[in-house]
């Protein structure tokens, strides 16, 4: 993994910030993405340069784009994404299934 770039959706989350931690000890790049900006940023701040973080939306294409084109500034390559972040829709998930 050494220098390879990679993305991580989730990254304000637990698990996000696991692998995120993961990747950077074993001599990665990590661009950090999740809903709380704020808590990416710190978590890019605690795990050194070889961290950013990004505030994005990445539940729409256009999103998507926007992190790609950033983490190819900021790194130069993208080696790959471990998406972690999702959407939720609690009423719909609480609803019974159609059959």
């Amino acid at each position: 993994m050494q220098n390879q770039a990679f993305i991580v959706t989730g990254a304000d989350r637990p698990d996000g910030r696991a692998r995120a931690e993961f990747y950077i000890a074993n001599g990665a790049r990590v661009m950090l993405v999740g809903a709380d900006y704020a808590a990416c940023r710190r978590a890019a701040r605690m795990l050194g340069q070889r961290a950013a973080a990004l505030d994005a939306d990445v539940s729409s294409a256009a999103g998507w784009l926007g992190v790609v084109r950033a983490t190819l500034g900021v790194f130069g390559r993208i080696d790959d994404v471990y998406n972690d972040g999702s959407i939720h829709d609690p009423a719909r998930e609480a609803g019974p299934s159609p059959c």
